[in-house]
This record gives structure tokens, C-alpha cells and sequence, in this order.
């Protein structure tokens, strides 16, 4: 029922839109007037809001609600004999239609999102498209009707931060309240606060007028409050306060404390100096800087013919796509590689194992179609933290001369350069291998500090002390492939396989496939002085197992430690 009487006052709402009332002066000459005599030739009588020598309006709101309309008109409507002319009635009453439906579409779009209990909902629609304020007012062309909707979706954005739309912060993390009066100003001011908090005691109606007399300090606590409604908290948003806070400190009049006032200054600023600005995902612009000649350098390394390459940033910031620069050109064809960046900012290891594999071309090549996710040659890089990798300790194979025993150790590390790992596929076998291009020692990730699972110590030792980004070229090692059939035991060949599966459909449901006889993946996959590492249980079916490889066995080409 509702919804027919919300149908019949829109057909009343279209009526009054185009119905010529003229309701006030303003209606025409704060808008629509100065915009018609500087597109069309007409006469026009500017008013002194606009021809004073210091004019208390701008046209600049108006060109999106008036000019626009009558911009299209022109285009569409006038004609060279005309002299570019459009009929003034149709300019009218296209301006009365463009403001009744801004009305229709924002303002009853606004009253929903507003009011969010269905049946509440419906009142309020109601009462605001039958009030003849909405059929007038808001359907002419004043600049109070544009207000009005400015205002409505104003609180549109309020409600949606404050109150609706949290689940969108949640990407970015949502913190408490006081996020920032406690954790962000401290880390932004550090001794300069304990100073000022130190100078309101004890606390009295003499220092909180003191407090409201000083605009700086007044301004900085009322937007640090404001700030703090909002459940997504980073200390960056309060950098407008810094400068008003500092400047509102009177350093100790007694030399001892001044000493010491301004000895922790100096400390705190400069660890936090050298931290954010030097270490803090430092290796991030270094390396993309680098990243077209580390490129180039491997393909001519390995003698690849790929054009793609497919760089997977892992556990780093998203790197600015931008500083790789024009295409570089690949070493042998003179042609234009195509780079593709892919930021994997928080995925977990064996994720980006499984992304790795699914990147990479398959050893059996009647797998072809199924799994590899490139049709055309691509060559792919890793770039990752040093601290990041977190290679399997509990494998009993550890013990050696070279890996001592794991005692009380879920994960161990492998070195902080030059190192590979392999992925064991069984069914087919294959070796995924990464070797070391470069190294950017001045790289910390703050990220994946993990004090709560870890310890202090031990996650100090990891990030600070395998400090460092790395650059990794991914390969797969394929060993021969048998196939046999499981009812007679016949080897097959590749064709006879193909053959096959052109015949079935269901592929190798007949076929099973016997381990890489190749010497050196096996000497590979029996390495006992290598752990494993955390990887999808199932690949496509097939059970895959991770075994990280001397850094002798596969790299063929000396890392280069930035």
C-alpha cells in the first residue's frame, strides 16, 4: 500500500517541478542567471554578489548543478544558424527537471540510509515526499535545495563511520577509544608529554583556563577527541597536533629535570629518527628501483625467453608501481617486458606457496590446461622480508652437523641470504625452488612482531636481527615422467596419454603416476638436514610436501647483498 501512495506523490512531485512558480529572486539569480550569460548570448543582470569588487560568491558550485545541464544542451541542442542558442524555455525546464531529480534520488536515498528500522523507514519517506517543502523548494533551483542534500549526506557519512559501516575499518583494523590519547600520542610526543601532563598537576579550574585560554592546546585536544570517535585509530592523523603541542610547552625550570628532559628527547627522537626513517619497510623503494635490472640480469642469467614476469610482494607494504618505470627491454629479443606486480601484504606462507605453484608451468604436460594459470611464458619473483620465512622444526631429520637439535622450537629459520627452498609434488614429481637475487639490508618489518606467541626476545632476534628484504627468482625443477596403466601395467607414453584422455573425459582416473626417477630430485626430496615448511596439505588433489634445499644444490646464481 505504501509503495502506491510513494508512487502517487512522485507524480505529484513532477507536477510542481514543472509548474512555473516563482518563489523567490534568489531562485534565479544565485544560480542559473550568471551561468546562462557566460555559455548563451542573452542578456543578463548580474547581481552585486557577484559584480561587487569583492564578490561574497563563487561559481564554482554552481557549474556541476547548472552549468553542467546547460553545457549538454548546447552541445546537443544549438545550432550554427542559431548562433548557439538554446530555446531559454527548454534550458528552464531542464534546470527544474536536473533539481527535481536530485531530489528524488538523493534526498529519498539519503532519508534510508538515515533511518535503518524498515518501518520507521517508510514513515519517514512518507512525510518527507508529502510535505510541500520537497514539491516546491527542493525542485527549484535555489541554493539552499542543494544545501539541503549536502547536509543530508553530510550525516550520511557520519553515520556510516561512526555507527553502519565499521566492518569497512575493520580491513584497516579498528582500535579503541583511547587509542590515541594513550598509545598514539605517546609515540608521536614521548617525553614532551610526560612534561605537559606534568605541568597540569595538580589539576585546577586556574590550569583548565589556562588550558582554554591557549588556542593552540585547545585546538589540538578537541580535534585529538574528535579524532578518537572514530574507531580506526593511526598515529599519522595526528600530525596537525604535533606542531600545536609542542609549541605549547614550557620546558623545566630546574636544570636537573631540564637535563634530563632534554636527554630522553634527544634518545627518543633519535631511535624513532632512524626506525621510521631509515629501517621502517625501507628495502621497499631500493628494491622496486632495482627491480628492472634485477630482472633483466636473471632472464639473461637463465637464458629465458618470457616476456611476462610476475613479481608477488609478500609480508611488505604494496610498493609504488609507478618507480618501476618505462618497460624494461628483455636482454636477448630487444622486446618489451610486461611486469605485473602482485602485493600479498597479509597472506599466510602456505598460501603463498600454493599461489607460487599455481603460478608456475606444470611437469605434466597433460596437466597443461587444468593447472597452469598462463597461457604464455612468465617468469616469477618473490620479494619478501628475511624474517619473515618460517621453516617446519619438528621434522626429526633436523639433527646434523649442520642443523643441531630443535629444542622446545616450533619453527627455525633459514639463512638471512642465498638460501632455496623445494616443494615435493608426488603426483606429478616436481621441484619448486627459490634462489636469491639480492638482498636490502636496511628493511625492518614491524608487522610481524609477535611478542604474545614468541617472546620478547626471541622476536627482537628474528626481525631485528634477520633484518632485511630479499629478492627470490621462483623455478620448478621437473624430473621424467612415467605413466603406467593400473590395470595391465603397460608404460605409457605422453601421446598415449593424450590420446586417452581425448577419448575420456574423466583424464587419468585409469592412470597413476610413478615417483621422479631423476637422480638429483631425488637426492633433493631425501635431504635430512633441511626442515619442512608449512604447505597446503592438497594440491589439486595431490598431497605436496615442502623440503628446503642447501643453498649450493640449486643456486646457480650469487645473490647480491644491497
Amino acid at each position: 500500500m505504501w509503495r502506491l501512495l510513494y508512487l502517487f506523490l512522485l507524480f505529484i512531485r513532477v507536477y510542481f517541478a514543472v509548474s512555473p512558480s516563482y518563489l523567490h529572486p534568489d531562485e534565479i539569480f544565485q544560480g542559473p542567471e550568471p551561468v546562462a550569460g557566460y555559455l548563451f548570448p542573452y542578456p543578463t543582470r548580474p547581481t552585486w554578489e557577484w559584480t561587487s569588487s569583492r564578490p561574497i560568491r563563487s561559481v564554482f558550485p554552481l557549474w556541476p548543478i547548472y552549468g553542467l545541464p546547460m553545457t549538454l544542451l548546447k552541445w546537443t541542442w544549438a545550432q550554427e544558424e542559431d548562433g548557439d542558442c538554446v530555446d531559454t524555455t527548454v534550458i528552464y525546464y531542464t534546470l527544474r527537471l536536473v533539481m527535481f531529480l536530485l531530489s528524488f534520488v538523493l534526498e529519498d536515498w539519503a532519508v534510508h540510509e538515515l533511518v535503518r528500522s524498515p518501518r520507521r523507514w517508510i514513515q519517514a519517506v512518507i512525510l518527507v515526499t508529502s510535505s510541500y517543502v520537497t514539491w516546491t523548494f527542493q525542485t527549484h533551483t535555489f541554493s539552499n535545495s542543494v544545501e539541503t542534500l549536502l547536509v543530508l549526506w553530510s550525516l550520511v557519512m557520519i553515520e556510516r563511520i561512526l555507527r553502519d559501516k565499521t566492518s569497512n575499518l575493520a580491513q584497516h583494523g579498528l582500535h579503541p577509544h583511547y587509542q590515541h590519547l594513550l598509545i598514539n600520542l605517546p609515540q608521536l610526543l614521548g617525553p614532551a608529554l610526560i612534561l605537559l601532563i606534568a605541568s597540569a598537576y595538580p589539576f585546577n579550574l586556574r590550569i583548565l583556563k589556562g588550558i582554554l585560554s591557549n588556542n593552540r592546546l585547545a585546538s589540538a585536544g578537541a580535534g585529538c577527541l574528535l579524532l578518537s570517535l572514530v574507531p580506526h585509530q593511526e598515529p599519522r592523523f595526528l600530525l596537525p597536533a604535533v606542531p600545536l603541542i609542542l609549541t605549547s610547552i614550557r620546558a623545566p625550570s630546574s636544570k636537573i629535570r631540564a637535563v634530563l628532559f632534554w636527554t630522553t628527547w634527544v634518545i627518543f627522537n633519535g631511535v624513532l629518527a632512524i626506525l621510521m626513517g631509515v629501517y621502517h619497510q625501507g628495502g621497499i623503494i631500493p628494491a622496486q628501483l632495482a627491480m628492472p635490472s634485477l630482472v633483466t640480469h636473471s632472464l639473461n642469467t637463465t637464458h629465458s625467453d618470457a616476456h611476462n614476469v610476475e613479481i608477488f610482494w609478500w609480508k611488505t607494504y604494496p610498493p609504488p608501481t609507478f618507480l618501476l618505470g618505462s618497460d624494461p627491454l628483455h636482454p636477448t629479443t630487444n622486446r618489451s617486458l610486461n611486469i605485473s606486480t602482485v602485493p600479498l601484504m597479509g597472506y599466510p606462507q602456505k598460501e603463498l606457496v600454493f599461489m607460487l605453484m599455481q603460478h608456475m608451468p606444470t611437469c605434466d604436460p597433460t596437466l597443461v590446461e587444468r593447472l597452469i594459470l598462463h597461457k604464455e611464458k612468465t617468469d616469477v619473483f618473490v620479494v619478501a622480508p628475511l624474517s619473515a620465512w618460517r621453516l617446519d622444526a619438528s621434522n626429526p631429520l633436523l639433527i646434523s652437523s649442520n642443523h643441531p637439535p630443535v629444542q622446545k622450537a616450533e619453527f627455525t629459520y633459514p639463512p638471512v641470504s642465498n638460501f632455496s627452498f623445494a616443494i615435493d609434488m608426488n603426483i606429478p614429481p616436481a621441484q619448486l625452488t627459490l634462489t636469491n637475487l639480492a638482498v636490502f639490508r636496511r628493511h625492518l618489518n614491524l608487522d610481524d612482531l609477535d611478542f604474545g606467541d614468541d617472546g620478547v626476545w626471541p622476536t627482537l632476534e628474528r626481525v631485528v636481527g634477520r633484518r632485511g628484504l630479499g629478492v627470490w627468482r621462483v623455478d620448478r625443477i621437473c624430473g621424467p615422467v612415467e605413466y603406467v596403466d593400473a590395470h595391465t601395467g603397460e608404460k605409457l607414453t605422453t601421446e598415449q596419454v593424450n590420446v586417452r584422455k581425448a577419448a575420456n573425459n574423466e583424464g587419468r582416473e585409469d592412470l597413476i603416476q610413478e615417483a621422479d626417477s631423476s637422480e638429483e630430485a631425488s637426492r633433493i626430496s631425501s635431504s635430512a638436514v633441511i626442515p619442512t615448511i608449512a604447505a597446503p596439505e592438497e594440491y589439486d588433489g595431490r598431497r605436496a610436501s615442502t623440503t628446503t634445499v642447501p643453498p649450493h644444490s640449486t643456486t646457480d646464481d650469487p645473490g647480491l647483498d644491497l
